[in-house]
């Protein structure tokens, strides 16, 4: 984990799917206010978190709908 330096980075970060957090941190950032969520590699809002599996379906679904740029 990038943030704690003690736990395997388990968590990708949605929407830009960096997985750089254990579940403890990413559950600290996700409390925090919308405006104060910021991936640690990236520095993009994070809307929500999740396994890999997760973060392909909602990459997937976003593309389906044209909401982000699959390029």
């Amino acid at each position: 984990c990038v943030v704690c330096a003690d736990a395997l980075p388990e968590v990708a970060l949605i929407p830009c799917g960096h997985r750089c957090m254990c579940p403890a941190c990413s559950k600290r950032c996700l409390a925090a206010p919308y405006n104060r969520r910021r991936c640690p590699i990236c520095r993009q809002k994070v809307s929500g978190n999740g396994g890999i599996g997760q973060l392909l379906v909602w990459h997937q679904m976003h593309l389906l709908l044209g909401t982000i740029d699959g390029s």
